[in-house]
Formats: structure tokens, C-alpha cells, sequence
């Protein structure tokens, strides 16, 4: 299976085939035959390593990617695989509590580049790491730049941004919150993660509804929506399902 239909199978979530064909792919291509496709091989290392909760060693190969890039990217120059690694290096770093700072001096580097990109699901992946939690700014521009995001990545027709962006959203501006716009947006972020068939997005939008349906005493839904959480789990990769449920 070449590379390629790999990164398709990232693309649709199915992260134990993905792992299993690139295993196959490495062990049938010969030393110098792996050392031809450069950093692709890398990055499509990295992100099956990322998808599959190796965070570490998805890190190492992000770096590689970066470590093969031309150095006039320096310059603001654009090279799509490099925005990537770096993107998806922020999300990382992100998620550890004792990395986070590592996330905003890559941020400052790319916001520009994202922001006059030619594709507008890159300037919406921008806008995006820019509403990350690690990075605090105004309530009001946080929700400008919400609004942005996701109206450029409904135009983008990225399904999987989208989904993202409405994640972190509902997150940050309804946790806790009880009311009836809470409720829609729980159910409009659930709508969007069965859409792009995440096992990690539909687990977390259906535990962010029954806390939502908790809060207005429905306990009987809630219930259904963690049992749906956990089911959703059961296809996501073993280090992923563990931090779940830690979490």
C-alpha cells in the first residue's frame, strides 16, 4: 500500500489499519528504497504515531519533516508539509500541561504564513491554534476568531476542521453552563463528530452532552450518551482509550 492511501486511512480515523499498512510498507521496502521518500515517510510517520496517542515519538518525526524543509521557509515562504508538522506539533504540546509553552513561539512563527495562505482550510487551522486554551487573549477576540474559523472552514467544505474547531469551542465557552444554547450547541458538535466518524470527536462530544444533560436532571439520556462515549472508544487506539478514560 503506498504512502498515500496511508495518509487516506488517517484521514477517515482508522488508525489500527493505517499503523498495520505502514508496518507492512516499511518492511517491504529496502534501506535505501525508505531513505527515497524523505520526509513524506516522516510525516506520515508522525501522524499515525499522533493519531495513535505516541506523542513522543510523533514529535521526533514532526521534527524530521521540519528538519527537511528548505531554509527559506524562514522567510514566510509556505510549504504545506512543514505548516503541518509545525501545526500539529501545537496540539501536542498543548495537551502537556508541562510542554505548553513550547506551543506559543511555533504559533507566533506560522499564524502569518497560515493567515496568507492560498487554501482557506489553512487559515482556518490557524484561527483555530490561535483559540487554544494555552493561548489566553481577550473573550472578545476569542470569539471573533471562533467565528472566523469556523465560517472559513465551512467554506473550505473541511468537514474535520469543523468538527475540531466546534469541539474546542463548546469546551471552552458552554462547559459548565446550563441553558438552552448549551444543550444546541452540545448536539450541533455531536452532529458534526458523527459526520467525520472520529472515534476520539464522537466520544467527547457525546461525554460533553451528558454533562449537559446531567445539569438539567435527565439523568436516563446521560446515561446513554456515556455508554455511546465508551462504545465510541472501543475503536479508538489503546493510548488514546487510556487517556479517556483517565480524563
Amino acid at each position: 500500500m503506498e504512502l498515500f492511501e496511508i495518509i487516506r486511512l488517517t484521514l477517515s480515523s482508522n488508525w489500527h489499519e493505517a499503523q498495520s499498512e505502514l508496518s507492512r510498507f516499511l518492511d517491504a521496502e529496502s534501506y535505501f528504497g525508505i531513505l527515497t521518500y524523505g520526509k513524506l515517510l516522516y510525516y506520515v510517520e508522525a501522524i499515525v504515531s499522533h493519531g495513535s496517542g505516541e506523542l513522543e515519538t510523533a514529535l521526533s518525526k514532526y521534527k524530521k519533516v521540519i528538519g527537511y524543509t528548505d531554509k527559506r521557509l524562514q522567510t514566510g515562504l509556505a510549504n504545506d508539509m512543514y505548516l503541518l508538522a509545525k501545526m500539529n506539533m501545537i496540539t501536542i504540546f498543548a495537551s502537556m500541561p508541562d510542554r505548553i509553552d513550547e506551543a506559543k513561539p511555533i504559533l507566533a512563527e506560522i499564524e502569518p504564513i497560515c493567515k496568507a495562505h492560498h487554501d482557506i482550510a489553512y487559515q482556518a487551522a490557524g484561527l483555530f491554534l490561535k483559540t487554544l486554551d494555552f493561548n489566553k487573549y481577550p473573550v472578545y477576540d476569542l470569539r471573533s476568531d471562533f467565528g472566523k474559523a469556523i465560517n472559513l472552514s465551512k467554506d473550505s467544505s473541511n468537514l474535520h476542521i469543523l468538527a475540531v474547531i466546534m469541539a474546542n469551542m463548546t469546551t471552552q465557552f458552554f462547559d459548565g453552563i446550563i441553558g438552552t444554547q448549551t444543550e444546541k450547541s452540545a448536539l450541533v458538535r455531536l452532529n458534526m463528530a458523527r459526520k467525520v466518524q472520529s472515534p476520539l470527536l464522537m466520544a467527547g462530544a457525546h461525554e460533553f452532552v451528558s454533562k449537559v444533560l446531567l445539569m438539567q436532571g435527565k439523568v436516563d439520556s446521560a446515561e446513554k450518551d456515556i455508554t455511546n462515549a465508551m462504545k465510541a472508544m472501543d475503536d479508538a487506539p489503546e493510548k488514546i482509550r487510556e487517556k479517556f478514560l483517565i480524563e
